[in-house]
């Protein structure tokens, strides 16, 4: 069984002043995403997380987030992408 990697929000705090190439998904729903985001992601909401390959290439270097580490939202969304192909 695939499992997706985990990182830090240090790290990714990191990987944005340093302009590391990657795309970051917030996995909340789109009222959530507008209310509030971290700069620089796209909103696809959970339930719409199918459709994910009409915004993202399977060799992108994805970042997954939800609302915490609490939230079991992120880590669900990165396993269905591991899952359907996609590398990072």
């Amino acid at each position: 069984m695939k499992e997706a990697s985990k990182i830090l929000y240090e790290e990714l705090k990191a990987w944005l002043v340093a302009k590391k190439k990657f795309v970051l998904v917030e996995v909340l729903t789109a009222d959530n995403y507008e209310s509030g985001h971290i700069p620089g992601a796209i909103n696809i909401p959970a339930e719409q997380i199918e459709t994910a390959n009409q915004k993202l290439k399977k060799n992108d270097m994805i970042v997954v987030y939800c609302n915490g580490v609490n939230c079991p939202l992120a880590s669900r969304c990165a396993l269905y992408l591991l899952e359907h192909g996609f590398k990072n």
